[in-house]
């Protein structure tokens, strides 16, 4: 016969829980203990849910390439929740070029809504998010007319479809657009984004270098409302603001 004894702490009946489990019984405090228990979980499920469903954390930091569905909330960086949005959308922030094409992508952030609870930013398949408009400001460094930064914005629909933590790549066809005079203009791109490309305060030539200086995320129909972003708030989250260069063609 082994004199081998289940360790205390793994027996639910060992002397560290008895004393409780005897003033509980007799007070009748067990059932108020474990509704306790149970209220405290569900709140610590509400936290983490949104619209109800629960984000579940596998240890990826980066999801799947292609999420068939909402119910798929597993892919979605559980660490986000605790990042401020402007950590959010640096997570994940690159240029991509591709061609003549300039492509922007950037992290999908989860943000707080009035009442406490968590909403997306921007729409998700058949669900609509905060937002549904976003709005990227760049400045020309190096060069400016009148002591004026040259701007750069782009207007584009807000939305996450292949990936619940990046936005879908905004992308702008550079080549063509640097093909036209420098001056202040607009250029209506339209595409799935349904894109709008704005210049202001700009210099006889095109700028070769743009930094990104702010990101607004707004809805359609109150364009001078909404969520912005500044470049201290971008710097908090990367000290190094996303930028790229970019030459005229030739």
């Amino acid at each position: 016969m082994s004199d081998k004894k289940q360790a205390p702490f793994l027996d639910f009946r060992s002397w560290r829980l008895r004393p409780i489990l005897k003033v509980m019984k007799r007070t009748q405090l067990l059932p108020i203990g474990f509704f306790i228990v149970c209220l405290c979980v569900g709140l610590w499920v509400n936290q983490r849910s949104w619209n109800g469903m629960v984000y579940v954390y596998v240890g990826e930091h980066r999801a799947p390439a292609a999420v068939r569905s909402m119910s798929d909330y597993s892919a979605i960086d559980h660490m986000a929740l605790n990042r401020t949005a402007q950590a959010q959308l640096m997570a994940y922030a690159q240029v991509l070029k591709d061609g003549g094409q300039l492509g922007l992508q950037l992290g999908h952030p989860i943000l707080t809504t009035s009442d406490g609870g968590r909403s997306f930013g921007c729409q998700v398949a058949d669900h609509s998010g905060a937002y549904d408009r976003i709005q990227l400001t760049f400045v020309g460094t190096g060069i400016s007319e009148g002591g004026e930064a040259p701007k750069m914005v782009i207007d584009a629909d807000c939305r996450s479809e292949k990936n619940l933590n990046q936005l879908e790549t905004i992308w702008i066809p550079m080549d063509d657009v640097l093909r036209n005079a420098s001056k202040d203009q607009t250029f209506d791109l339209g595409g799935e984004n349904q894109i709008q490309l704005s210049f202001e305060s700009m210099p006889s030539q095109w700028p070769e270098n743009w930094v990104m200086w702010s990101v607004k995320f707004y809805k359609e129909e109150a364009p001078d409302e909404g969520y912005t972003l500044d470049a201290s708030l971008l710097k908090q989250a990367r000290a190094q603001l996303l930028s790229f260069d970019w030459k005229v063609p030739q």
